[in-house]
């Protein structure tokens, strides 16, 4: 992995920090033909497409929020997200990558979610896209993680992903993760390339953080499903300490 040039094209409101450490495409990508959509503002990406020099299905990688990453150059989250598909025994089939996000809103940090200000941070055309993504996608991964911070911002994240939930029973899709969290998120991309989780059968997701929701405090254990092991019965899969 070779660290980009840092830059400051394609900047948003939403940029109050300086860039994040980018890094040039895997090789397996098709930079040239990487392509996004934005709003007329640039302030609110829609999707990016990472095709792969190999034939295959759309996967749909769904996060929280687009941070740097672009058609020049991308962010650690999305290097993993690349790297992760490469690699995976179970992922072999797929030709593109496909990056969506819960809010649309382009923020390095999820500080004002955090603080309970989701406002405004969804997009207004951004479910229009997502279930254009979700029809033709071949399959659908939740890693968006969880949000830190207090009650306000963790019931609004809830209810985002109660809504996109929605959607897709509505597209038919099914959605699946590398792993979950103990107390029912599913597990940020930043950590897929962690061991336990390289042979991850990618087990349908059981959505336990959204039903639960009004039942939680926000405040994580800090344990991690592993299904490495245990394919995708989500009742016997084994427990271990980290990760969010």
């Amino acid at each position: 992995m070779r660290k980009a040039d840092r830059g400051d094209d394609h900047q948003s409101a939403g940029d109050s920090r300086r860039p994040q450490r980018l890094y040039t495409y895997h090789k397996a990508v098709k930079v040239p033909d990487i392509r996004e959509e934005w709003d007329e503002s640039h302030n609110y990406r829609w999707y990016i497409t990472l095709p792969l020099r190999r034939p295959g299905a759309e996967l749909a990688v769904l996060m929280m929020n687009p941070s740097w990453t672009d058609p020049g150059r991308c962010d650690r989250t999305v290097w993993n997200v690349q790297t992760f598909v490469c690699n995976s025994p179970s992922l072999q089939d797929v030709g593109s990558i496909t990056i969506v996000n819960l809010f649309a809103f382009r923020d390095v940090s999820s500080k004002a979610l955090a603080g309970g200000r989701a406002s405004g941070l969804v997009g207004a055309e951004n479910d229009r896209w997502l279930e254009a993504v979700f029809r033709r996608a071949a399959r659908v991964i939740i890693a968006c993680g969880k949000v830190p911070g207090p009650q306000a911002g963790v019931m609004a994240y809830l209810d985002r992903m109660r809504a996109v939930r929605a959607l897709l029973d509505q597209c038919g899709q099914q959605a699946r993760c590398v792993a979950e969290t103990r107390d029912g998120y599913p597990l940020h991309a930043r950590r897929w390339l962690e061991e336990q989780y390289r042979k991850s059968q990618m087990p349908q997701y059981s959505w336990a953080a959204c039903t639960k929701g009004t039942e939680q405090s926000g405040v994580s254990d800090g344990s991690v499903v592993d299904d490495s092991s245990t394919g995708s019965d989500l009742s016997t899969r084994k427990r271990v300490s980290g990760g969010r």
